[in-house]
């Protein structure tokens, strides 16, 4: 992690990736791809592990560091797995975490317009033009901001937040 934005204050457009050992191809791809499209992101790689919550495991330590540095408003991750949902079910486990599976367009659509996800779980399996789609799709969609949809994400937070107090 260069740490070198660490020691300087404000928000900065961070970007981890990560994957299981399904991933790894997948993840590679979007790594070029993120670091030719998106030069003023700042690409978090934290590489492959062989079990998936291992993975989300340094994520959490990873944001943990980052404090004052993060608004979980913006998109701050992608996760490959087989299928994504492995992933998307232990980066919902993580305060302030929005993970959702978004293999289509109309997943991403709604995923980003209506819930306002932080955390995109990709599965392995996607083609290249089709997973381009998805990455360009995730950081150009923005949050519809509407009360309802508003409304739902505040609920969502609050849910997390009573869920890691109880547990």
């Amino acid at each position: 992690m260069n740490n070198k934005y660490m020691e300087q204050p404000g928000v900065y457009e961070f970007l981890f990736i990560g994957c299981d050992r399904n991933g790894i191809n997948t993840k590679n791809k979007i790594l070029t791809y993120m670091n030719n499209m998106y030069p003023t992101t700042i690409i978090i790689d934290l590489g492959f592990k062989n079990m998936y919550p291992d993975i989300i495991k340094d994520f959490k330590k990873s944001i943990g560091k980052m404090k004052g540095h993060l608004d979980y408003n913006n998109k701050i991750g992608i996760f490959i797995g087989a299928t994504g949902i492995e992933m998307c079910m232990c980066a919902n486990k993580i305060k302030q975490i929005r993970a959702s599976v978004c293999n289509n367009m109309n997943d991403l659509f709604t995923s980003v317009a209506n819930h306002n996800i932080n955390v995109l779980c990709l599965g392995s399996h996607l083609e290249h033009s089709e997973l381009i789609n998805i990455i360009d799709g995730y950081m150009r969609l923005t949050f519809n901001n509407i009360p309802i949809h508003t409304e739902c994400v505040k609920k969502i937070n609050i849910i997390a937040i009573v869920l890691i107090i109880l547990y």
